[in-house]
């Protein structure tokens, strides 16, 4: 029995250890950098959709676990100073991870930008006879500010850290708009939009 007016004796709690990874700043003279290790972008967005582990996705290449994917290259991407960006700016990403090779950014932003400007590229063409660079030259500033404004948008979930979500996820009846639905459509539209202006480029004219 213990002594009268004596505390039970207290365990003090765990510490987790904080892993770390090591970055090679590519220059001897600079060495090398140790930072926490953290999610990327790429884990916290695409990876529950795309496949991976503990996320099913139907993608083909998304079922192989970001950490094998990995290699030195990707390693020269990585923010260094992503934590401290995290907590000047209170973002769950940081844009410079975001925007790297590998991050949430780069390929959906595009998808999206590419659907836009074919579907409302091809609509003017159809309406007006004047080509994809002909509309481009004569409405610069209009255009450019409509893909700065999607860009813009399309980062706002992204800096939340919150993963793409398809109607299904919303509650829409519209269940076949699928968030791998708009990669597949956007990557048909970066095609699409190529195609049309090699093809305007080539014969002189628009192609509608």
């Amino acid at each position: 029995a213990r002594a009268e007016g004596k505390p039970p004796p207290t365990s003090e709690p765990a510490v987790p250890e904080v892993e770390t990874v090591t970055l090679n700043l590519g220059d001897p003279a600079l060495g090398s950098r140790t930072v926490p290790k953290q999610k990327s972008s790429w884990e916290i967005i695409e990876q529950p959709v795309r496949g991976g582990e503990g996320a099913p996705g139907t993608i083909p290449d998304g079922g192989i676990p970001v950490a094998q994917r990995n290699n030195n290259i990707d390693n020269l991407l990585i923010n260094a100073d992503g934590p401290k960006e995290k907590e000047l700016t209170g973002f769950a990403v940081s844009w410079p991870d975001a925007f790297r090779f590998k991050g949430a950014a780069p390929e959906i932003i595009n998808c999206r930008l590419a659907m836009l400007g074919a579907f409302a590229g091809l609509t003017a063409e159809l309406a007006t006879g004047r080509s994809i660079a002909e509309q481009f030259s004569m409405a610069t500033g209009p255009i450019a500010f409509t893909f700065l404004l999607f860009t813009v948008a399309s980062m706002v979930p992204i800096s939340k850290g919150i993963p793409r979500k398809g109607a299904k996820e919303f509650g829409s009846p519209l269940t076949f708009l699928t968030s791998d639905l708009e990669v597949t459509v956007g990557r048909v539209a970066m095609l699409g939009i190529f195609g049309t202006l090699l093809t305007e480029a080539v014969l002189g004219h628009a192609v509608l």
